[in-house]
């Protein structure tokens, strides 16, 4: 059974690192280690079967694995409540600035 293995990091929320084996980041450009800093084990995934894994197909997944050593998720745009009310009142998303 062909496994990959999930981290997350403390520094950015929401935000998940899949790599093809435990401890191997050799594939994952060095910039992109330092910001999401020291990466925390969260699960093994199994990817014997097709099924999708929360917000990442199982094809975008094994296909990032495979190409780049590695795939990230990024967490979904969060809503911003207050833009889609005024945006429902008709009114522009942000308010202008008022100049002093």
């Amino acid at each position: 059974m062909k496994y990959c293995v999930v981290y997350k990091t403390r520094r950015k929320t929401g935000v998940y690192l899949f790599v093809e084996k435990k401890g191997h980041f050799e594939r994952i450009p060095e910039g992109l280690m330092q910001e999401l800093g020291k990466p925390e084990l969260v699960m093994m995934l199994p990817l014997n079967n097709e099924k999708n894994f929360n917000r990442v197909s199982h094809h975008d997944l094994v296909k990032g694995i495979e190409e780049q050593g590695y795939f990230l998720q990024l967490p979904e745009k969060e809503e911003n409540l207050l833009h889609e009310h005024r945006s429902a009142l008709g009114l522009d998303a942000m308010p202008p600035k008022k100049e002093f």
